[in-house]
């Protein structure tokens, strides 16, 4: 994004656009996705405009971010014309809406959580907020229901936002906020926001928790901070079955990491990147180099899921599922044996996002071609 082919990435926003102009959606490539025997891949719904996110509610209906502000909802194969919401952003470089999540009880309150890029002034301010669906039409957001959850989290350069946005079985809402794009010295600092992951409580008397891991270091500690020492947190995924929390955090020059996050832990970022031991610091569950299957330093790894569904084989349950937007590539890993991670697509346009259905079935997000396509078994 905003680069030339030979430059380093930077973030899972926008930036594939200079990777591959005029790629044409599903319906007109020349080259589908290569998939495993017995998997075929349709297109679910076009015609967004550089889709960041995704996230299904239990009835079926389809979430999904622009970074342009909006957030559409696909009801059942059909994309009504009206937004579920429009937040003012700004969109220099990765800025945006970021990502989008829905609330447990969401069939009861409908609640929907988002993360973007306010602009305040000549400033830029990343947050996080919740809005109220309309009960009456629940494919639009209550106007003014807007309630600011925190603010302030400046977006100096425009890059490395972060935006992993998801609730931990715990009830608590889990957000990954990235290093702002600023050489990453203040991942290590714990009274910074940035470069960490942070564990909120949108429905408690505290936003932030007295559990905390770094509550007892009073003003010396950013009190929502969980985990620290992250590039760039843009995905990531909660188990539903087991509750693991892992987060995909896009590399700089040499790794991509899927990091299982635990309270407390420092992932080493910028003193570290990848497989690399060192004392104090916790290395990645997985990590792969960006000059694996084509060689080319271009890598993002962005999505991904916990299949916990009954379409496919028993062998895929549990497994984690995450892609690669610039190689294209979706691959899987075992949590209980994360050393390997199998490839399981190629040739994927552009997948920036990947949830998995309440019918069962995977899905991925292409942010060039703006379209949802899913993954399913064949006939």
């Amino acid at each position: 994004m905003l680069r030339t082919p030979s430059a380093r990435p930077r973030c899972a926003l926008r930036r594939v656009r200079s990777y591959h102009p005029g790629l044409e959606g599903l319906e007109d490539r020349v080259t589908p996705t290569t998939l495993p025997p017995g998997f075929a891949e349709t297109l679910v719904a076009s015609g967004f405009s550089n889709p960041t996110a995704m996230e299904f509610a239990p009835d079926g209906r389809l979430f999904v971010t622009e970074q342009g502000g909006t957030l559409r909802v696909v009801d059942h194969g059909v994309l009504p014309p009206t937004p579920f919401l429009t937040v003012p952003v700004i969109t220099f470089r990765e800025d945006g809406l970021e990502s989008v999540t829905l609330d447990p009880h969401f069939a009861q309150n409908g609640f929907v959580y988002v993360y973007y890029t306010h602009p305040v002034g000549a400033r830029a301010f990343n947050r996080p907020s919740r809005f109220t669906a309309d009960p009456g039409n629940p494919n639009v957001a209550l106007p003014t229901s807007e309630v600011v959850l925190l603010d302030g989290i400046r977006s100096p350069t425009g890059h490395h936002n972060g935006g992993a946005l998801h609730f931990g079985l715990d009830g608590k809402l889990y957000l990954g906020i990235g290093d702002g794009g600023t050489g990453g010295a203040t991942a290590q600092a714990l009274g910074s926001p940035y470069g960490k992951i942070l564990r909120l409580d949108p429905d408690g008397p505290l936003l932030f928790p007295l559990d905390n891991p770094f509550v007892r270091l009073g003003r010396r500690a950013f009190p929502g901070l969980f985990a620290l020492g992250l590039r760039n947190p843009y995905t990531a995924a909660v188990d539903p079955a087991t509750g693991l929390l892992f987060v995909n955090d896009v590399g700089e020059n040499t790794w991509e990491e899927v990091d299982l996050i635990l309270p407390g832990k420092n992932y080493g970022w910028p003193l570290v990147e990848g497989p690399q031991p060192r004392l104090g610091l916790r290395g990645p569950l997985f990590a792969y180099s960006h000059f694996l299957q084509n060689g080319s330093r271009d890598s993002a790894i962005t999505g991904g899921v916990f299949y916990r569904g009954s379409r496919f084989p028993a062998l895929l349950q549990g497994k984690y599922f995450f892609a690669d937007f610039a190689k294209g590539f979706i691959r899987m890993l075992d949590p209980a044996h994360p050393r390997l991670a199998f490839y399981f697509a190629f040739a994927a346009d552009s997948p920036v996002d990947l949830d998995m259905g309440p019918d069962g079935r995977l899905y991925f997000l292409s942010i060039n071609s703006g379209t949802v396509q899913v993954i399913d078994v064949a006939g």
